[in-house]
C-alpha cells in the first residue's frame, strides 16, 4: 500500500482500541470502506487484519450497517468466505442477500445454516441460482412443505437419485408436490410412471406429453405397478419404509439428525422417515427401532433417548406424538406420562448405552423379551413392526 494508505490502517488500529459505541461504528464503516474500493490495493496480511477486524465488530454495530454489508458483499467474487459464513447465520434481514446471491459461500456453510437457522434461512437458500445435490438433500430433510415445494421449483436446484424417489412416494401423501416434480426436466422417467397413477388427469397429460412413453406399453407398465403398488400396501408401505430409509442413511453429515428433527418429522406424519432417522442416530437396525416405537409402555424409548443424549422435553413431546400416530385417540393419561418420564430420569445414560448396545448386536433380543414375559399383546405389536405391517 501507498505510505499514505499505511497511514490509513494504523489509524484503524489505534481506533480499534477505542471501545466507544460510536467510535466502533466509524471504525466499521471505513473498514467496510476501504474493502470495497475497487482500487484499493491490500497486501494479504492487510487484508487479513481488514477481515479480522469486521468478524470482531460484526456483532457490535446497527443491523442496518450488517445490512450494508451484506447487500455489498451479496454478489462478490472475492468477498472473504469467512466473513461470508458469519454474515449467512445472522437475522434473515442480513443474511437473506448473502443466501441467495453470494457465490462464494460453500456448501458445508450452507448446510451449516440449515441446521442452526430456520424456514426464512431455507426458503433463502433455495432461491439460489443453483443447489448442489447435499444441500439440496439437507433441506428435504428438514421435512418443511413449503421449503421442499420451493426446491422442487428451482429448476437450477440439483436432487439426488434418494431424494428424488423419497418425494415422490411422498407425493402420492402430499399434493403440493406433484406438480412441480412433473415439470422437472430431471426426473427419471422410472419415477414419473410411478406418479401417473395418483396425480390429477391435466398432470397425466403433462407426464405423457415430455416423456417419450408410448401409451400402450405405459398402461401395461402402470397395470403391473398397481399390483406391486398393492403388495406393498399389504406388506405395510415398505416400498416407502425403503425409500424414507435410503434418504436418511444417505443423508450422512448433510445434516444434522437430533430431536428437533425428529419431532418436526412425527408433527408432519412421516412416521417411516422418523424410525429411519432415529436408527441411524441410535446406530440401531430399524426392525429395532420399528419395534421400540410400537412398544407402548415407552420404557424402550426412553432408553433409546437416553442413549442418544435427547433431553427430557424432547422425550416427552415425542412419546406423545408417537401415542398419537399410533391410534392413541384419547388424550393420554398425565399418570401415564409422569411414569414415563419418571423412568426416563432414573436411567443413567451409561446403562441406556449399554442396553442398546445389546439390541444392536442382537436384533432378536426383544423377540427374548416377549417370550419370557409371556407378554401376547407386545409381542403382536413387534411382530407386526418386523413384518411392515404397521400398528395392530
Amino acid at each position: 500500500m501507498s505510505s499514505e494508505s499505511q497511514t490509513s490502517v494504523e489509524d484503524l488500529i489505534e481506533l480499534a482500541r477505542d471501545r466507544r459505541r460510536t467510535s466502533r461504528q466509524v471504525l466499521f464503516g471505513n473498514v467496510v470502506d476501504i474493502f470495497l474500493m475497487e482500487d484499493a490495493r491490500v497486501s494479504e496480511r492487510e487484508r487479513s487484519l481488514i477481515v479480522g477486524i469486521l468478524r470482531d465488530l460484526i456483532k457490535e454495530v446497527e443491523v442496518d450497517l450488517r445490512k450494508r454489508l451484506a447487500e455489498q458483499l451479496q454478489a462478490s467474487e472475492s468477498a472473504p468466505a469467512e466473513l461470508i459464513a458469519i454474515l449467512a447465520n445472522e437475522d434473515i434481514e442480513i443474511a437473506g442477500p448473502i443466501l441467495r446471491e453470494s457465490p462464494v459461500i460453500q456448501d458445508p456453510d450452507l448446510i451449516n445454516v440449515i441446521k442452526q437457522r430456520g424456514r426464512e434461512h431455507w426458503l433463502a437458500i433455495t432461491m439460489r441460482r443453483s443447489v448442489s445435490a447435499p444441500v439440496s438433500d439437507a433441506l428435504v430433510a428438514t421435512g418443511d412443505l413449503d421449503v421442499i415445494e420451493s426446491l422442487l421449483g428451482n429448476a437450477n436446484a440439483e436432487l439426488s437419485r434418494r431424494a428424488m424417489e423419497y418425494l415422490v412416494a411422498e407425493s402420492q401423501r402430499v399434493d403440493r408436490f406433484q406438480r412441480p416434480l412433473l415439470l422437472r426436466a430431471d426426473l427419471p422417467t422410472d419415477l414419473a410412471m410411478r406418479m401417473y397413477w395418483w396425480v390429477s388427469a391435466a398432470l397425466r397429460e403433462h407426464l405423457l406429453r415430455h416423456h417419450a412413453i408410448d401409451v400402450d406399453r405405459l398402461d401395461t407398465a402402470m397395470e403391473t405397478s398397481v399390483a406391486e403398488e398393492s403388495a406393498a400396501r399389504a406388506d405395510g408401505g415398505q416400498a416407502l419404509h425403503d425409500t424414507a430409509q435410503a434418504l436418511i442413511a444417505g443423508l450422512g453429515d448433510a445434516t444434522e439428525i437430533n430431536a428437533s428433527l425428529l419431532v418436526r418429522l412425527l408433527r408432519s406424519g412421516r412416521v417411516p422417515v422418523f424410525v429411519g432417522a432415529l436408527a441411524h442416530m441410535a446406530d440401531l437396525p430399524e426392525i429395532v427401532v420399528r419395534r421400540i416405537v410400537l412398544d407402548c409402555d415407552g420404557e424402550s424409548l426412553a432408553m433409546v433417548c437416553r442413549a442418544c443424549g435427547i433431553d427430557r422435553n424432547d422425550f416427552g413431546t415425542l412419546f406423545m406424538l408417537i401415542q398419537s400416530a399410533f391410534g392413541e385417540d384419547a388424550a393420554l393419561p398425565p399418570q401415564r406420562l409422569q411414569r414415563v418420564l419418571t423412568l426416563f430420569d432414573e436411567t443413567r445414560p451409561d446403562h441406556a448405552a449399554r442396553a442398546t448396545t445389546v439390541w444392536r448386536r442382537h436384533p432378536e433380543y426383544l423377540d427374548a423379551i416377549d417370550a419370557l414375559a409371556g407378554d401376547r399383546v407386545a409381542g403382536g405389536r413387534r411382530q407386526a413392526a418386523a413384518t411392515g405391517t404397521g400398528a395392530p
